[in-house]
C-alpha cells in the first residue's frame, strides 16, 4: 500500500488507509505499507522507520516535511517522497498488488513501474482527481503545457491500473469521460475512519468545557481547510448571526486556508468563531458530538473531483449537517436519502443563516435529524461493508480476473 500518510497521521488518508491494511491482516494477507516520515501538516514527527503494527509492515521513507502551506513545499514534499517511496518500493520483495492513493498526485506512477518490472497488480484508489482539480481551481490553464503533459500522465496511469476505486458516482462519471473502461472501476464510497465516532450525549462534556461552547448552539466545521472548500458563505452567515448570543462557530483541524480564515475572522471583528486543531482519532467521538450541526463546503468547479469524507464521521456521530456548495454530488443525494441535512448554495448567507436558526429554535428537528443520520451510517456506510468490498477488488487484482 503507498501513500504519503499512514498512522498515526491525522490524514483522512492516512485513517482510511490504517483501515484496509488492518482488515487485510486479518484476512491473513501480508500487508505492507510505504509512507513518508513527514507529517501531513508539515509538523515535526519522529517515528520510526520500520514498525509492526496490528500485522502490518510500516516502512517510512525520508522527504521533506515542509507542510501544505506553500504550494513550493508542497512540490518538494511531494518531489522527495516520489524517489524515496520508488527506491523502499523496489527494495522490498515482489508484492501481489500495490494499492495507491492520490497523496501526492500521480504517485501510483510508482505502482505502475512496480508492474512494468515486476509484475505486480496495480489498485488505484482514487481520493482525488489530478490534474482536474488544480485546473478547477484556476491553478493550472486546461491549454497549458502543462496541464497537457499532467493529464497524459494521468491518462496512461490510468491504462497501468488493473482496478480504479472511485469514491462515488459523480468521480466514476469523470473516470469514464477520461477513457477508464467501466470494467475496470470499482465505486467504493468512504467510511469513518476507525470506526472510532459515536453518538456522544448532548450534555456538557470535557471539550465543550475547554472551548467555552457549553450553553451554546454550536456550528462546527471539522476538517481540512483547503482551497477546495467554499467558505466566504459561511463567513457571511457568522456575521449575521453575530447577534445571537446562544451561536457559536467552531473550525477544528487546518489547511492552507486556516490562515486566511483566522485573518479574515479578525478583519470582520467576528466574535463567534474559535479555532482549534485537528483532533486525534480517539477523540473525535467527543469533538465531532460537540457540534449541534456540521458545516460541509465544496467548491461548484471541484464536484465530481473529489468527496468530503468528513462527511461519514458526521453521520457516525448521529449530527446533522449543512452542504454549502452544489447539489448534484455524492454528498447532497447522501444528505437527501437519509435526510438528515440540507443543501444551501454558495453565496447564500442569509439562508444558511436562516438554517442554522431553525436548527436553534428546533432541538427536535436536530435531533430527529441526527438520528437518521446515525440510521443511514448503520445500514449504508458502516467500515465492514467498505472493507468486504475493497478486499474483493485488491483479491480479484491478484487474481488478474479483473
Amino acid at each position: 500500500m503507498l501513500n504519503q500518510f499512514y498512522w498515526p497521521d491525522v490524514a483522512a488518508t492516512a485513517q482510511l488507509l490504517t483501515d484496509l491494511g488492518t482488515a487485510l491482516v486479518r484476512q491473513d494477507h501480508e500487508v505492507h505499507v510505504v509512507c513518508s516520515r513527514g507529517g501531513y501538516g508539515g509538523e515535526a514527527v519522529r517515528l520510526p522507520r520500520e514498525e509492526l503494527r496490528d500485522g502490518v509492515h510500516i516502512h517510512r521513507v525520508a522527504a521533506t516535511g515542509l507542510g501544505r502551506k506553500r504550494m513550493l513545499h508542497r512540490l518538494c514534499d511531494y518531489v522527495t517522497f516520489y524517489s524515496t517511496g520508488l527506491a523502499r518500493c523496489l527494495a522490498l520483495p515482489r508484492m501481489d498488488v500495490c494499492v495507491a492513493l492520490t497523496t501526492p498526485p500521480f504517485v501510483a506512477t510508482i505502482g505502475a513501474a512496480c508492474k512494468k518490472l515486476r509484475g505486480t497488480s496495480l489498485v488505484l484508489w482514487a481520493m482525488d482527481l489530478y490534474p482536474e482539480i488544480p485546473a478547477a481551481m484556476g491553478v493550472l490553464r486546461p491549454t497549458s503545457i502543462e496541464y497537457q503533459v499532467l493529464r497524459g500522465l494521468a491518462s496512461w496511469t490510468y491504462r497501468q491500473a488493473d482496478q480504479v476505486i472511485s469514491l462515488g458516482d459523480d468521480m466514476t462519471g469523470r473516470l469514464l469521460a477520461n477513457g477508464v473502461r467501466s470494467s475496470r472501476i470499482a465505486t467504493i464510497p468512504s467510511w469513518s475512519p476507525g470506526e472510532a465516532v459515536m453518538p456522544c450525549p448532548d450534555a456538557h462534556t470535557k471539550f465543550r468545557d475547554h472551548y467555552g461552547i457549553n450553553g451554546h448552539f454550536v456550528v462546527m466545521y471539522s476538517g481540512n481547510m483547503g482551497v477546495v472548500h467554499e467558505f466566504t458563505t459561511i463567513l457571511a452567515a457568522a456575521q449575521k448571526l453575530q447577534h445571537r448570543e446562544d451561536v457559536r462557530f467552531l473550525f477544528v483541524g487546518g489547511g492552507t486556508q486556516r490562515r486566511w480564515l483566522v485573518q479574515e475572522v479578525r478583519r470582520r471583528g467576528l466574535t463567534n468563531i474559535r479555532f482549534c486543531p485537528y483532533q486525534p482519532l480517539d477523540s473525535l467521538s467527543e469533538s465531532l458530538g460537540a457540534a449541534d450541526v456540521h458545516l460541509i463546503s465544496m467548491k461548484p468547479t471541484v464536484e465530481g473531483l473529489l468527496v468530503p469524507s468528513k462527511l461519514y464521521g458526521i453521520l457516525a456521530a448521529g449530527r446533522p449537517s449543512v452542504l454549502v456548495g452544489p447539489d448534484q454530488n455524492e454528498v447532497a443525494r447522501t444528505l437527501k436519502l437519509s435526510r438528515s441535512g440540507w443543501v444551501v448554495p454558495a453565496g447564500q448567507a442569509a439562508q444558511l443563516a436562516d438554517r442554522i436558526e431553525r436548527l436553534a429554535a428546533r432541538p427536535g428537528l436536530t435531533k430527529a435529524m441526527g438520528a437518521r443520520a446515525r440510521r443511514h451510517y448503520e445500514t449504508n456506510c458502516a467500515r465492514a461493508h467498505r472493507m468486504r468490498d475493497l478486499a474483493g477488488v485488491i483479491e480479484a487484482a491478484a487474481r488478474r480476473d479483473v
